[in-house]
């Protein structure tokens, strides 16, 4: 539950929802620059991808200090 909570408090967390939600909203927008569902899709990925990096370094950091 520590972790869960921990996961609700990091701003990560926020900023990579906050990502998925503009994708989401871009993407059903049907303006037409909007993306396609590929280009969506590789935004999702891009998204959680930094969120992955940037934990993974965070608990790295952690780790190192000891």
């Amino acid at each position: 539950m520590d972790k869960f909570k921990s996961v609700l408090a990091s701003r990560k967390f926020w900023a990579l929802l906050a990502s998925l939600v503009a994708v989401a909203a871009t993407y059903s927008s049907g303006a037409q620059d909007a993306p396609s569902l590929w280009h969506a899709i590789d935004l999702a990925v891009a998204a959680f991808s930094v969120y992955a990096v940037a934990t993974g370094v965070e608990s790295g950091l952690a780790a190192s200090k000891g």
